[in-house]
């Protein structure tokens, strides 16, 4: 009946396709919300000034992640990185709902690990679970895919966009693309930014020069799924592991959230 639905959470205010996860429409809340919750406290405790950092969104989405980070978690400022075009009004107009426009700054594109013109499949509809799946950079063009532009983490540290000095986090959202994000997010790591990503049963081998280059930086991980999400974050017990656990998940899970430190 309509393309578009606004919902409130609290004093945020989302304009919504209907097309969306319904959890989101209906009740407001989306798991997103209390991983980055967790995220946020873990941050405080260590010590972390989230009021005078940065929160630096890759792949926002139509921004709910960066509108709460900012109204909920005492972040700054934000820079957005979206690559679908179809998100992109969006994510400017809830930003604008929100009347954050100054302190969010838009980048349109898609993280990678250099500066190009590639392909993006844009997400879509998945009728037996009404879900909104979000798209995602590929190498092979398709008839759906739209051509996009690419850009480094460090490219907009040099254009000034992001100081690494001031980022507060890295949230990562960008369907299976963070490590050729971070291939070229040097001068992030060197800080040892925090950083939140999904990571996927499987996904690293013990060899894996990329996990490697993580341990390096990073002492230890926490699982921001574990051993649910329902329990409250007043409550929530984190288990602190080593990054080198990141080839594991726990039996059971396909996939979970995690926080480098």
């Amino acid at each position: 009946m309509t393309p578009y639905v606004a919902i409130e959470r609290g004093d945020d205010v989302f304009l919504l396709p209907t097309s969306t996860d319904p959890k989101l429409f209906v009740h407001a809340e989306r798991s997103d919300f209390v991983v980055l919750e967790r995220a946020a406290a873990l941050l405080t405790q260590a010590g972390h000034v989230l009021a005078r950092e940065t929160f630096v969104d890759v792949g926002a989405h139509i921004g709910t992640t960066t509108i709460s980070a900012l109204s909920r978690h005492g972040f700054r400022r934000a820079v957005s990185i979206e690559p679908d075009p179809a998100h992109l009004p969006l994510l400017r107009a809830n930003v604008a709902l929100n009347a954050l426009d100054e302190r969010v700054t838009v980048v349109p594109g898609g993280a990678a690990d250099t500066d190009r013109r590639q392909s993006f499949l844009p997400g879509s509809r998945k009728e037996s679970s009404h879900r909104w799946m979000k798209g995602r950079l590929v190498d092979e063009p398709s008839p759906r895919a739209v051509t996009v532009d690419t850009i480094t983490l460090d490219g907009l540290a040099e254009a000034g966009v992001v100081d690494p000095a001031a980022a507060g986090l890295l949230w990562f959202d960008c369907s299976r693309c963070e490590e050729a994000a971070l291939a070229s997010a040097a001068a992030f790591l060197k800080r040892r930014v925090p950083i939140v990503f999904t990571v996927r049963q499987g996904q690293f081998a013990d060899s894996s020069p990329f996990l490697a280059r993580l341990e390096e930086r990073y002492g230890r991980i926490v699982d921001l799924r574990s051993p649910n999400l329902a329990e409250a974050t007043s409550s929530w017990q984190p288990r602190y592991r080593p990054v080198r656990e990141l080839t594991a998940l726990p039996e059971g899970k396909k996939l979970t959230d995690v926080l480098l430190l």
